[in-house]
């Protein structure tokens, strides 16, 4: 299955999730409203998909299936109706969208995602500096050289972080007052929820898929077991395999050096 392509939204990677997962089928509305869509060509028995996921592919929006009677598929209300000609898929109940959405947050949430802050300034021979709210873990500090652009940051190499706060090593505190301090810094993801959620552009996307069908299957072994439909250990395994591999092309910035204070 090829990678989706760059700048992906939440519908994207789920759709792409529930096609590796459970048993996906794909067709053309005849009609429908705001609550329903109907296929007349459909052959499914009935309460075949229901609290499975339904994709408007056309609308890119996704919506559990709270009712299946084989030809129409009922859902909560979406802004426009599935018009005749409209292209959807359906994904069975085995993994519900819930699980598939918290399945994907969670696999970004695994990630280090980097951020930049600039909100400290340099306090001529002050040695500790009280880091800006929801910023840790920070692995990079730069001092700018000037106090106008082009600022010229410098890498500094005598920092540690300490119960929330920046402390330089003695003899290497910031000798002048002004000077913008540019942390590096690991930030968590807020939760995605809605279909056209941009997902973060320094996610290697293959790599967050595989991560969220193993979380996804790892459901399926807890609740389905042994189901014969679904070889639920065999897909783990596979995911275990592919996240070793793409490992190396998802990015994992790490603390700059910390030199000698002598």
């Amino acid at each position: 299955m090829p990678t989706i392509p760059p700048f992906a939204t939440l519908f994207d990677v789920v759709l792409r999730l529930a096609r590796e997962i459970v048993l996906v089928r794909q067709g053309k509305a005849t009609s429908g409203t705001t609550t329903t869509l109907i296929d007349t060509l459909a052959d499914f028995s009935v309460d075949t998909f229901r609290g499975g996921t339904l994709f408007l592919l056309n609308d890119t929006v996704f919506k559990k299936i709270t009712q299946h009677t084989g030809q129409t598929f009922t859902f909560a209300a979406v802004g426009d109706s599935p018009d005749a000609g409209d292209d959807y898929a359906v994904a069975d109940n085995d993994i519900p969208l819930d699980v598939m959405v918290a399945a994907i947050n969670s696999a970004i949430r695994s990630m280090t995602l980097p951020a930049e802050d600039i909100t400290l300034t340099t306090v001529a021979s002050q040695e500790e500096y009280t880091l800006p709210a929801n910023v840790s873990g920070v692995f990079k500090v730069e001092v700018a050289s000037s106090l106008t652009v082009p600022y010229g940051y410098a890498e500094h190499f005598h920092w540690d972080e300490v119960n929330g706060k920046l402390r330089f090593a003695g003899k290497f505190k910031p000798g002048s007052a002004g000077n913008l301090i540019r942390l590096t810094y690991r930030r968590a993801h807020t939760d995605l929820a809605l279909e056209a959620s941009a997902l973060p552009n320094d996610i290697n996307l293959d790599y967050l898929h595989w991560s969220a069908v193993q979380a996804a299957a790892k459901y399926g072994q807890r609740v389905h077991n042994k189901d014969p439909k679904r070889d639920w250990d065999g897909k783990v395994q596979e995911s275990e395999v592919r996240i070793q591999r793409l490992a190396s092309l998802q990015s994992r910035p790490q603390r700059s050096p910390r030199l000698a204070d002598w």
